[in-house]
């Protein structure tokens, strides 16, 4: 988890840095000009990210060491194959998807260059899902870590010298090529299962990687082409620079994500190593769910109370829609405590690949015609409101599906205390901000100290954590590196305040 909170504060800052130095204007040609590289992004990966991990895992907990070296060899032979297929796609088409797609043809000679990330981003992820199934999160770290650096350090670099966007362009291409070299040389090293006589074959491996990856690409697909018809549709109807202020306000989504893509990177091999009628199988959901839960909701909240001061300070005063859209976009995560992240992480645990398939068909059915009624009247509004509608079909039949399968349900209680506690200390937060009429640092750092203080002081006051709580979240602090002792100061606070 170190690695993964380290590169995303080192990505967070390059990625304010690269906003505030190149302007709105400029800071949406950089977002439409990754738009197609998203694209292949998304085409190339053929189900192998949780193939990779659920093998891996499988066959590692099953001791099959010849298995899990033909998985590791035969997945990252064939990701390199469809990644630079797609690459060297996207460069010879890049002046049609120029002219035609983005309708900038000027941007033609960005997207050729953006074309070689395809290829460098396919082994990066191919290189993560191998880390994570093995269990070796110091090696998943490292190269986290390197590609935050390597990518922030060359694209400030290139853009103090004059770049501007081509120069942050060229640092994704650069980042992502390095990152992979190092990855493949670390599996060499370190992870490296011995040769098995009764290993299967290659080709029945890739069989059995996409007979499991190819339904939950088929849904990552439907989720990830919904994504980029949104994009499409904002290229066509949006400014640049309200699509500047949009990117700039989505950069603050990454402080929440910092919170929770470490736990959904440790819930999945967890979930894949539990049996069906495993009996703590719906007392380790509950608790995921809960835990967080319990640091999201309250994140997501304090952002929105201090978007204003915050964006202020970040931005200066060249992104002028950037508070209201932020508070908007934050609003996505509100869903954490009906599941969210842990469900989908349960369901493709259990090997339900067929599941996140119709909950993203379902979502792609409602997301299209709401975009096009949306989008191109609302704008950035429009595409907001949709990402935070069409995903609640797919929740349904998610959460529908885990109770009539395992009869587990979400703690209500516990998720409707967070956010009354969250919800109390953002009032009180708003009113004490508009009383003593501050703004800039003196009404972020209020605005923040008011707000923890009451939500500390709320959780123990409505007997939402239990001392046991509190003993599984030292545990699971423990795992955070750096942010151990922080945390810890947090749960002493919050263990006197449950004695009292």
């Amino acid at each position: 988890m170190f690695g993964q909170i380290t590169s995303t504060v080192i990505l967070a800052v390059s990625s304010i840095f690269l906003a505030r130095f190149l302007g709105a204007d400029q800071y949406g040609v950089y977002t439409i000009v990754l738009i197609p590289v998203a694209i292949m992004f998304l085409i190339q990966d053929l189900g192998t990210s949780p193939a990779f991990i659920r093998f891996c895992a499988m066959y590692r907990h099953e001791e099959r060491p010849g298995d899990l070296r033909e998985v590791i060899k035969t997945g990252l032979i064939f990701v390199s194959l469809t990644s630079m297929a797609l690459s060297v796609a996207l460069y010879l088409s890049s002046g049609i998807i120029a002219s035609a797609f983005l309708r900038r043809p000027e941007l033609e000679y960005l997207v050729k260059t953006s074309s070689f990330a395809v290829f460098g981003s396919g082994l990066y992820g191919a290189i993560q899902s191998i880390f994570v199934g093995n269990e070796r999160m110091g090696l998943r770290s490292i190269i986290d870590v390197f590609w935050a650096l390597s990518k922030s350090v060359i694209m400030v670099s290139l853009v103090l010298i004059g770049l501007g966007a081509g120069g942050a362009v060229l640092s994704n291409v650069i980042g992502y090529l390095m990152t992979g070299l190092l990855g493949i040389i670390l599996i060499i090293i370190y992870i490296r299962p011995r040769r098995d006589s009764q290993s299967q074959s290659g080709s029945h491996t890739l069989g059995l990687m996409l007979a499991y990856g190819l339904p939950a690409y088929a849904g990552s697909l439907l989720s990830g082409g919904l994504t980029q018809w949104y994009n499409s549709l904002m290229t066509l109807n949006v400014s640049t620079t309200l699509i500047g202020n949009y990117s700039a306000a989505s950069n603050f989504g990454v402080l929440v994500g910092f919170i929770i893509m470490p736990i959904g990177t440790t819930l999945f091999p967890l979930f894949s190593r539990l049996r069906r009628d495993d009996p703590q199988l719906a007392l380790i959901f509950r608790k995921a769910v809960k835990y967080t839960t319990l640091v999201t909701i309250p994140v997501m909240t304090l952002l929105i109370l201090v978007s204003g001061p915050l964006t202020r300070i970040i931005y200066g005063g060249n992104y002028t829609y950037v508070a209201f859209y932020l508070s908007l976009y934050l609003l996505g995560y509100s869903f954490e405590g009906l599941g969210g992240t842990s469900l989908t992480n349960f369901i493709m645990g259990m090997g339900e690949s067929k599941v996140i398939f119709l909950m993203n068909a379902a979502t792609l059915l409602l997301g299209v015609p709401l975009a096009l009624i949306l989008i191109p009247r609302f704008q950035i509004i429009g595409l907001i409101a949709t990402s935070l509608i069409a995903p609640r079909i797919g929740w349904l039949i998610g959460y529908a599906w885990v109770r009539k399968k395992f009869g587990i349900t979400v703690g209500w209680l516990s998720s409707a205390r967070i956010y009354l506690c969250s919800a109390v200390s953002f009032v009180v937060g708003y009113l004490a901000l508009n009383l003593l009429h501050v703004t800039g640092w003196v009404a972020l750092v209020a605005g923040s100290a008011i707000f923890f203080t009451f939500y500390l002081m709320a959780l123990p006051l409505s007997r939402t954590l239990s001392r046991k709580d509190l003993d599984d979240l030292r545990v699971i602090a423990k795992t955070t590196g750096p942010l151990d002792p922080v945390i810890g100061v947090i749960l002493s606070l919050l263990e006197r305040f449950t004695r009292v």
